[in-house]
This record gives C-alpha cells, structure tokens and sequence, in this order.
C-alpha cells in the first residue's frame, strides 16, 4: 500500500512541473517586432558597357598669365567623350557622376594633384557647357532604345580658384559611376 501512496503523489507533481514548463518555454521564445523592413528592387537586364573605363583627357599648355584676373574668360574647354557599348534601351535615360577631390579654395571646382601648378582647378561641363558640380551627378542623357552604341559628351576646363597661379603639371583624377534612369 505504501508503494500505490508514492505513485499517487508523484502525479500530480508531475502534471504541475509539466504545466510550469509549458508555461516558461514561450516566454523565452516569444519576440515582439518593433517594425517591419520592406526590400524591393528590379532585376534588369545587363546595361551598357564603357568602352574604355580610364581615360586621359589632354588639356594642351595654357599660359599662367590667362589665369591673372582670376578669370578664365576665352580659354578654351576640352571635350571629351565617354562612350557607352551594347546599350539594349531598358533605361530611358543616364546620368554620370564624376567624384574627386574639391579644390579647397573654390569647391565647386576639383583640386589639382599636388607637386604641381596652383592657383586653378578643373571645372568639368555636360553637353551643353553647363558646370557639373563637384561630387554630384550630371543631367541625365537619353539613351537611344534602338542604338547600341552611344557618346555622351562632356568638356573639361582650367578655372582659376581666387589664389595666386604658378606655372606646373595642372592634373588631377575624377572617377565617374554610370546611374540608369
């Protein structure tokens, strides 16, 4: 009779550490979401291609004395061309940033490479010679849907920065990124 006692007792201990347990496990595995991320995009097919991703664009000799009111009025702007392959018309249009180092006297202009000429920098112009400003995108550039090759063309030009010019290498570097409409 001793033995049906233990069992008796033992049961219902048994049913009340189930129930605790049951109880506890959600509580450790619950979560409360503050918020929602919602992630879209689009998949498209391949865009163009730039024929040569580096370029040098050839400013030519420019007298220092140009530059003596500050002024670059006259002096001629350089074109140059990037040129777009394989562009199957999935965008309607596309733009291009140019990023560089701003010429810390006028920043609307890059900076020349160090070791050089000082005084001027380098103004960068889309198609219709209208200044890009430094570090930003340009106007966008339709894309022909029916062409698969396409020239964007862009000019450069040395523009004096407000401080005295000395004569030397007048270069710098600006990296540009192709954005499709």
């Amino acid at each position: 009779m001793q033995n049906a006692y233990k069992s008796r007792l033992h049961l219902p201990f048994l049913f009340q550490l189930i129930i605790v347990i049951g109880w506890l496990l959600p509580a450790g595995i619950s979560h409360a979401y503050d918020g929602e991320v919602n992630v879209s995009g689009k998949i498209t097919a391949n865009t163009c291609t730039v024929s040569t991703n580096d370029m040098t664009v050839d400013m030519g000799k420019v007298d220092s004395q140009v530059f003596i009111n500050g002024t670059t009025k006259g002096l001629p702007s350089t074109p140059f061309t990037i040129n777009l392959k394989g562009c199957n018309g999935i965008a309607p249009g596309v733009s291009v940033g140019f990023f560089g180092k701003p010429d810390p006297n006028k920043p609307d202009i890059y900076a020349l490479a160090k070791g050089g000429a000082t005084g001027i920098g380098i103004q960068l112009m889309d198609k219709d010679k209208l200044q890009i400003p430094v570090n930003t995108l340009s106007k966008s550039y339709p894309l022909d849907a029916t062409a698969t090759d396409i020239a964007l063309q862009f000019y450069a030009l040395y523009t004096a920065n407000g401080t005295a010019v000395q004569a030397g290498r007048a270069d710098t570097t600006v990296a540009f990124k192709l954005v499709y409409d």
